[in-house]
Formats: structure tokens, sequence, C-alpha cells
């Protein structure tokens, strides 16, 4: 048996900042991040030997994390409007919303890259044209996959 535990505690000295990581990215606090990460270890550690035999160990966590992070926003129960309609800066309509609520949610929704590009045109200064040329797409394209984009976050938003 000290064999498993050893393997789960290099798996955890292995990749337990990567997962901190990208869970503070996102919830910007700490105790919380901590708490997060901590139930990811233990989601993998009830799996057993089944998550040892992952092939992709670190992957299992980052996506379990994921999941976690949408748990969590789901049991909060985050409601947002936001005025995607137009380019406008982040409206909250609700006191309390932090543009981090915003970000867990839709990371529910969409992958980081797609966050980054709604980013990008709705709550930043990019052009249609010019995030077409930094993405090697036709201006057609790029507002296509934008309103693609906004359709999703929207739905996650409700």
């Amino acid at each position: 048996m000290g064999n498993t535990d050893d393997k789960f505690e290099e798996v955890y000295k292995t990749h337990f900042r990567d997962v901190y990581r990208y869970v503070y990215q996102i919830v910007r606090n700490r105790q919380m991040a901590e708490d997060i990460t901590q139930d990811v270890f233990c989601a993998a550690l009830n799996l057993g030997i089944t998550f040892l035999d992952h092939p992709n160990q670190k992957g299992w966590l980052m996506i379990t994390a994921r999941n976690k992070l949408c748990e969590m926003r789901r049991r909060m129960k985050y409601r947002v409007s936001l005025p995607l309609d137009e380019k406008a800066e982040l409206e909250v309509r609700e006191s309390g919303f932090r543009e981090i609520d915003l970000e867990m949610t839709a990371l529910c929704a969409v992958s980081r890259e797609e966050w980054k590009l709604v980013k990008e045109y709705y709550l930043g200064d990019a052009s249609v044209k010019e995030l077409a040329k930094k993405y090697g797409i036709t201006e057609n394209n790029m507002r296509v996959r934008l309103h693609r984009l906004k359709v999703k976050v929207r739905k996650a938003m409700q």
C-alpha cells in the first residue's frame, strides 16, 4: 500500500503548483484556491489506482479543477446580465459581482483562448479587423466566431 501512497505523493508534488496556479488565476483568493486544489487531489485519491494508471494525470487534474470551479459557480448561483450586444465595458447589474465571477462563469462555457478573444473584443479595444489579422482569418469569419462565443457565454450566464 505504501507504494501507492508514494505514487500519489509524487503526483501531488509534481502537479500541485500547476493546479493551484490555474485555480488561483480564476478565483484570485488564496484560501479558495487552496480548498479547490485540495478537492481536486482528493478526487484523484478517491479514484485510487484508476487515476494512477491514467495516461495524462496532469490533464485529468486540470479538467477536474475546471469542473470544480464550475461546480462552485453553480453552488454560488452567480447571476449577471452582460451587454454583449455592442462593444461596451462590463456593466454589472447585481451588486457585489466582480469581473472574476464573470470569468469563472464564462470558463465553464468556453476555453481560455476563446475567453481571451471575447475579452479582447467586447471588453477591450480590439476591432474585428485587428483580431482577424491577429488570428489569421477573414473579418467575416471573426464576426461569426465572436457571435458564437457571445451566444455560449450568454447561455452560461442564464
